[in-house]
């Protein structure tokens, strides 16, 4: 399962207004491999919605049947806001519907 945790809305070069739900998976224990300690972390998604903000926001808190997992893409350049640093990543977090 995961949770509707959010939404956010781009605009297109088009000019059209687009809104992606912001997903969260539950708890996924991990093993430090320094230390051999258990940790928790969770996956995040985002999706994009054929819907309108009104509803996005009534959406938020709803779970979904399904997870998120990690997918290999052709190679893509992304910029930590925070730092200014740049990375390329070959990689992305998909959100995969229950069957």
């Amino acid at each position: 399962m995961v949770t509707i945790t959010g939404y956010s809305t781009r605009i297109s070069a088009s000019g059209k207004n687009h809104v992606f739900l912001h997903l969260e998976s539950e708890l996924i224990p991990k093993s430090s491999k320094t230390s051999g300690r258990t940790y928790f972390i969770t996956k995040k998604a985002k999706v994009l919605a054929a819907i309108d903000e009104e509803l996005a926001q009534q959406l938020i808190g709803h779970t979904l049947p399904g997870n998120i997992t990690k997918q290999e893409v052709e190679p893509f350049e992304v910029t930590d806001y925070n730092t200014g640093e740049s990375k390329m990543l070959h990689h992305r977090n998909m959100y995969v519907a229950a069957s």
